[in-house]
């Protein structure tokens, strides 16, 4: 019945709010521990540990994925989860950047940096004005945004692949730099440093790509 079918709905809305902000669930749980690494990190680059501190930027990539992976699988999406997922990335992607930057302080890296960095301030900006944007709207306003929601659906979807290049070529070219400051050989290091620096560059270009797509959308 009608009822029946109201009191499952309301049971299921009350369920996703207790779960909302569950930090019981392995997922969760290596979210929170993206977020704890950021500090351990520091203290072993800013030590000279240049060893740990790669490892840890490499555990950090590999609960990027891990987490998504098994909230997916085990249906344990939240949107607490959704929400600090995104931050955890952030804080470590741009400590690390920081890092790279003070490490070697030259113009091009100190420049890919702030285009990386910045280019976060800029989205994620960008999203919380849309947001309230949408929130404060009239009913009218509101058919108006889902036409135009409609039509940047193209747009979204070339914002997505593009953001999803930029994230995996940036982890990558963090962690070949950061392996770079740990090997002993210089020429070798050399080699893999401008590697990763080159692919930084990458990085970069995707990642302006995608706040220029991301700006046309909105």
């Amino acid at each position: 019945s009608q009822r029946s079918a109201s009191k499952v709905v309301a049971f299921k809305c009350r369920s996703m709010h207790r779960s909302a902000h569950s930090t019981s669930s392995i997922p969760m749980q290596l979210t929170y521990s993206r977020v704890g690494m950021v500090p351990v990190f520091v203290a072993c680059h800013c030590s000279g540990l240049h060893v740990p501190a790669a490892a840890v930027f490499g555990a950090a990539a590999a609960t990027d994925w891990l987490d998504g992976y098994l909230a997916r699988r085990w249906n344990q999406c939240t949107a607490w989860g959704a929400f600090l997922d995104p931050v955890a990335d952030k804080l470590m992607v741009g400590t690390a950047l920081v890092a790279v930057a003070a490490a070697h302080p030259s113009a091009i890296v100190v420049t890919v940096a702030c285009v990386h960095i910045n280019r976060e301030i800029w989205v994620s900006a960008l999203r919380e004005w849309a947001a309230t944007q949408k929130s404060a709207g009239t009913a009218a306003t509101r058919a108006e945004q889902s036409e135009q929601d409609a039509e940047a659906t193209g747009s979204r979807l070339v914002v997505g692949d593009l953001g999803k290049l930029k994230a995996a070529t940036q982890f990558v070219a963090l962690q070949l730099m950061l392996t770079a400051y740990a090997m002993d050989d210089p020429d070798q290091a050399a080699i893999v440093y401008y590697l990763a620096l080159g692919l930084l560059v990458v990085s970069a270009g995707f990642g302006l790509s995608s706040a220029w797509q991301y700006t046309k959308s909105i």
